[in-house]
């Protein structure tokens, strides 16, 4: 369980590092509904999985608007 709350804790610490502003709303809420779901259900590897697909998509979505050449805040 400490693992599973280290991982908790670092992607908590990407997320505020990463301009979330930029995502859709109504998709971030579903997102974030699915992974609170998991973890209520206490789904390890699914919450794990959940985290790691939505940071994989913040990561993608800065990427795409960096090379576009638009301003990113990552504060």
């Amino acid at each position: 369980m400490l693992d599973f709350h280290e991982q908790l804790f670092d992607s908590t610490d990407r997320h505020r590092r990463l301009d979330v502003r930029r995502l859709d709303a109504e998709f971030t809420r579903a997102e974030h509904r699915e992974i609170m779901d998991a973890a209520v259900s206490r789904d390890t590897a699914l919450t794990i999985k959940l985290l790691n697909d939505s940071i994989d998509t913040l990561i993608t979505r800065r990427n795409s608007s960096e090379a576009n050449g638009e301003a990113i805040s990552s504060t």
